[in-house]
């Protein structure tokens, strides 16, 4: 779910919209503009400004582009390009990528002079934070430069042929029948056995299973049907900054996650119990209980 902005907003008696504009050395800078009567009168100005502020990028120089610092520049094109195409959970984890690996190690360097050199030098320092950090920071780093590319700020992209760095392979660990069924006796005693089951049993993922709902459920087939995802999606302000959290409805992770499966005999037996369950909770708080129809509420 895209996550949207209001254009006006109101504060301190009159209505203002946000404000962007270049700085000296090309970076972007935020204000507000206020004093409006209407929410209409400020989106007309909101839009008068974009324009402006279009038609000022348009006109800016490849070679005076070249002189801007390349942290200015990725935050422009981190906040400014990349962020709006993204879900909150990604720019969660490139935000982290950004701000604590590859900002702190630039310095005052233009991008014009940012070379593969330059960029193995910098790979090689993030490597040391984790066993992923180089690997994610190339990422970032080589999405970021083809924009750079495209908007005439460097002629080539020299991550291309900065050093590789092998993604971290994470461990599997499969359990054996016995180590199965001793875990499901110590779920039995829990409050989350239904979910141990789907994930365990059914092979479904953390957001599917939250994102459950009994309309989902076939108890004369056997078998459940996935069709979407729980996740938070972070809540940030107009800054950038992430004031909090909230949980959406997604969809499957891809294409092929949009599936019906057939459930053991054991999974079917149990999300009935937990439907039950469902029914005596409503019937206990009433109109204080709020039924979105979640297997796993």
């Amino acid at each position: 779910m895209a996550k949207t902005k209001s254009d006006a907003f109101f504060y301190n008696g009159s209505w203002y919209h946000r404000t962007k504009y270049f700085r000296e050395d090309y970076s972007v800078g935020y204000s507000k503009k206020g004093g409006f009567k209407s929410a209409q009168e400020a989106r007309e100005s909101y839009k008068r400004m974009l324009n402006d502020f279009e038609k000022q990028k348009r006109g800016l120089y490849p070679a005076s582009r070249g002189d801007m610092l390349l942290a200015d520049y990725l935050k422009y094109w981190f906040y400014d390009v990349y962020v709006p195409t993204i879900e909150s959970s990604t720019r969660m984890v490139y935000e982290i990528v950004l701000n604590n690996f590859i900002l702190p190690n630039l310095g005052d360097i233009p991008i014009r002079y940012c070379n593969a050199d330059y960029f193995d030098a910098l790979l090689e320092r993030i490597s040391g934070y984790t066993k992923s950090s180089a690997n994610k920071a190339r990422e970032l780093l080589n999405i970021a430069m083809r924009n750079a590319m495209a908007e005439s700020f460097v002629n080539t992209n020299p991550i291309v042929c900065a050093k590789s760095y092998p993604r971290g392979k994470t461990k599997t660990t499969i359990l054996q029948v016995d180590q199965l069924r001793r875990l499901m006796a110590v779920i039995c005693d829990t409050e989350w056995l239904t979910e141990t089951m789907l994930g365990l049993l059914c092979g479904l993922r953390k957001g599917e299973i939250l994102g459950l709902k009994f309309s989902d459920c076939d108890f004369e087939n056997r078998t459940i049907s996935i069709s979407r995802q729980l996740a938070n999606e972070y809540i940030f302000d107009d800054s950038g900054k992430r004031i909090g959290q909230r949980l959406i409805e997604k969809a499957p992770k891809t294409e092929n996650s949009y599936r019906t499966i057939r459930i053991p005999e054991i999974v079917s037996v149990e999300l009935q119990r937990q439907k039950e369950q469902v029914k005596k909770n409503k019937e206990k708080y009433g109109n204080g209980y709020h039924d979105y129809d979640y297997v796993s509420c």
